[in-house]
């Protein structure tokens, strides 16, 4: 039941002695989950497992706690995210939209490629140590 309440998994590769990490978010800087309106419909769902619930309802902090902890130990960290706010439906269909979020994707890693080459350089993890 942790690995649910775990949506990018930083503590643990810290724990396992890594110091430095590249980190893929898929939202915009100063993005939050916020608390489901669902929540309701969860507990009630999984009445039977109160402790799946509760995971799966208080997710959303965790997730905030991880930003926060990333954001506070940013020399640690090599971010790698969306510039503006993402145009598309969590479940999107319009192939327009997701070609569109494809090629964001792309220009954005290439605008950073440079930077990540030198973050990794200093901290001597080039493509032969990793």
């Amino acid at each position: 039941m942790a690995e649910l309440q775990i949506p990018i998994p930083v503590q643990k590769s810290e724990a396992d002695g890594n110091k430095s990490h590249v980190v893929v978010l898929t939202r915009n800087e100063g993005y939050r989950k916020q608390k489901s309106k669902l929540s309701w419909m969860i507990q009630r769902l999984y009445r039977k497992n109160p402790a799946l619930a509760k995971a799966i309802t208080t997710r959303y902090v965790h997730y905030n706690q991880t930003l926060d902890h990333i954001e506070a130990n940013r020399e640690n960290y090599f971010i790698i995210q969306p510039s503006t706010p993402l145009e598309v439906a969590r479940i999107e269909k319009s192939q327009l939209r997701l070609t569109a979020l494809y090629n964001q994707g792309y220009e954005e890693m290439k605008r950073h490629h440079k930077e990540l080459e030198t973050w990794l350089e200093k901290r001597d993890l080039t493509k032969e140590t990793v």
